[in-house]
Formats: C-alpha cells, structure tokens, sequence
C-alpha cells in the first residue's frame, strides 16, 4: 500500500516540522497535515476528505494525549479500515511501548525524532 498522506499529532512545534522535513524527502507525494492534541486529532478525522493513510502520533500531549486519542478513535471508528498509528514519541518506558502496541492500529513505536528509514516499517504495516 502506498504512504498518501500523513497526519502528525504532537504539541511540540518542533518535532512536527522536523518530521514534515523527513516525510517530504522520503514520501514527497504525501499530503501532511498536523494536530496539536487528540482533540484536534479527531476533529480533522471527521473531514472526509482529509483521510490520513499515517497517524505519527505523541503519547504526551495537553488536552488529550495519545492514549485517550487512542481509546476514543477505536470507538468511534470500530473495526473500519484505520490508518497505521506510528506512536512517535519521547517516551523510553517499557509500559508506554506495551500499552500502545496493545491497540490494534498501532504497529510501530518509533522514539523521537522520526528516522529517516521509517518507512519501511510502516509499508510492512500497510500491507
């Protein structure tokens, strides 16, 4: 499957720019959008014609954070079709790493900044 476009969920300014850098090199063809929190997060994902095929998604946000995003996108969105949630976070802790590969949509928990070979374990995800 192919990246199309991307959604960056992070309260940081900087790791979302840092991240739309590395994306417009490796997948110039994918849309980003970004997020300041879950909350937001959500809000874009009810505009159908932003459907992102990528969530890089922080854990530790004000608001909502990424877990609570989590909880609230798999109701809401039950077994559809989901895009791939990449946990792009700071966070080192084994509990954090666990809690968020038990959710379905998330296949890949990726430290911050995000590498420059992220692909290719999203496009494993993707199918």
């Amino acid at each position: 499957m192919i990246i199309e476009s991307i959604l960056s969920v992070d309260d940081s300014e900087a790791d979302p720019y840092l991240s739309r850098r590395i994306v417009e090199t490796s997948v110039p063809e994918a849309a980003f959008a970004s997020a300041y929190d879950g909350r937001e997060a959500l809000e874009k994902l009810e505009d159908p014609a932003f459907i992102p095929t990528v969530i890089l998604l922080d854990i530790n946000m004000p608001g909502m954070n990424g877990f609570e995003f989590l909880d609230r996108y798999e109701r809401t969105h039950g077994s559809e079709v989901s895009p791939v949630v990449v946990m792009l976070t700071s966070s080192m802790q084994t509990r954090d790493r666990e809690r968020a590969q038990a959710y379905s949509v998330v296949p890949s928990y990726i430290e911050k900044p995000l590498p420059r070979d992220w692909t290719k374990e999203v496009r494993d995800a993707l199918g």
